[in-house]
């Protein structure tokens, strides 16, 4: 037992015969012989075979000849397989067992399973313990490991079939990377050594805000007048997003304008927003094929020299300029972390 038919291969077949002294049995198709290979215990089936068995006993006639064929039992297949901020690669398919997934970022710290099959589901990562799943619910968390492949196991058994494992493999980056969703917005510069403000060891730098704050059809101004004094102290380095963006605010009070805008910003929980400086702008200008800017200039928070006008920066192409205070332009707000 079991009879003939389909089987899982790995499952095993006991061969008895009541008072026999011994069981001969062959696995090729060819009839058993007290030559054969004799039964002790239950066989394996791995391959689709034919099992044949010849009980004997001292003093009786040989036995007729047993016979069963066995077949590779149908697989217990998913029908879905997703995990939480994971893409899989290639696309689901009950067929295939094998799974990778694009990079994805250090941010993405844990993930969750949702697979749907008849029968029970059973996950596990990295070799750990598995643990019952339910079919199209999501499951607990998953934790994954920092600059390391974790591998995630998701099992399906149904009585009568094949036991089913789908393997999925999910690289996590090292560290904070720019183009990832991180505190309230995009990281757009990751600091570096020798920028200010770079500690070893740490991850600091600029996060853009998810969109424009004033797009590039309608805009905003710098300043409603390119005659009034300058706001003076406003520096084009790096770091001074956050002084310059103040000390606009202190100059020119209420007035709408690019550095009140962010000033004023409240978004994805974080209030902290600047309109960043001259620097931070080339710096993020870096990285602009994993941001999302469109084609106008982008206001900075650097007064130029020529005290009717300002800074601003194209991102989809390499030039940065100046112009009047008093003319339209596109506004991304920035913050620090």
């Amino acid at each position: 037992t079991p009879n003939s038919g389909a089987i899982a291969f790995g499952s095993t077949v006991t061969i008895t015969s009541g008072g026999a002294d011994a069981i001969y049995y062959t696995t090729n198709g060819s009839d058993p012989t007290i030559a054969s290979t004799l039964y002790t215990g239950p066989v394996t089936i791995s391959s689709a075979l034919t099992l044949k068995a010849l009980a004997v006993k001292a003093g009786y006639e040989n036995s007729a000849i047993g016979s069963a064929a066995y077949t590779q039992a149908q697989s217990a297949n998913l029908s879905a397989l997703a995990l939480l901020d994971v893409t899989l690669s290639p696309v689901f398919a009950a067929g295939t067992r094998t799974y990778t997934s694009p990079v994805v970022f250090y941010s993405v710290s844990t993930t969750r399973v949702t697979a749907t099959g008849a029968g029970v589901l059973q996950m596990s990562i990295n070799g750990g313990a598995s643990t019952t799943i339910s079919s199209g619910v999501q499951s607990g968390t998953l934790s994954l490991t920092a600059g390391a492949t974790s591998t995630v196991l998701v099992s399906l058994t149904e009585t009568g079939k094949a036991t089913t494992t789908y393997r999925v493999g999910v690289y996590r980056n090292s560290s904070l990377v720019s183009g990832e969703t991180y505190q309230g917005g995009f990281i757009a510069y990751v600091l570096q050594s020798g920028d200010p403000g770079y500690v070893a060891g740490q991850t600091h730098g600029l996060i853009i805000a998810p969109s424009d704050q004033a797009d590039g059809i309608t805009g905003i101004i710098w300043h409603s007048s390119m005659y009034d004094p300058a706001v003076g102290g406003t520096s084009q380095n790096f770091g001074t997003g956050n002084a310059n963006t103040n000390a606009i605010v202190t100059a020119y009070g209420s007035e709408s304008n690019a550095a009140k805008l962010c000033y004023d910003l409240s978004l994805n929980s974080y209030t902290d927003w600047y309109l960043p400086s001259k620097e931070e702008l080339n710096k993020i200008y870096l990285n602009k094929d994993v941001l999302n800017f469109s084609s106008g200039g982008y206001w900075s928070s650097s007064e130029h020299e020529v005290a009717s006008d300002a800074y601003f920066r194209y991102m989809d192409h390499d030039e940065q300029a100046n112009g009047y205070k008093t003319s339209y332009a596109v506004v991304r707000c920035t913050r620090s972390f």
